[in-house]
């Protein structure tokens, strides 16, 4: 089941884009995985698929947010815009 995560106003962009970020490092940045069977392997990727279909729309190897984002000032969100398109993050809005 996906979610979508309603962000509004500063606070809520500035925590949206933090729980983004943080979705990301948890998933995408996991440690040596040496050590585990083929099976706890096999269930770790399950999670992270699940995890990230959750958040985000893969389309074309990018991540995009599933995020509504709203702010009474378009400044700011043209602003959170230009910063993740051009960030090194592994997702966008």
């Amino acid at each position: 089941m996906s979610c979508i995560v309603l962000q509004l106003g500063q606070c809520g962009n500035q925590v949206g884009q933090r729980l983004f970020d943080t979705l990301i490092e948890d998933n995408l940045t996991h440690p040596n995985q040496t050590k585990l069977t083929v099976t706890n392997r096999s269930s770790i990727d399950d999670y992270i698929r699940d995890s990230l279909d959750k958040f985000f729309i893969q389309h074309e190897n990018k991540l995009t947010a599933r995020a509504l984002v709203i702010d009474t000032e378009l400044k700011v969100i043209e602003q959170l815009m230009d910063e993740n398109a051009q960030s090194k993050r592994h997702w966008h809005y």
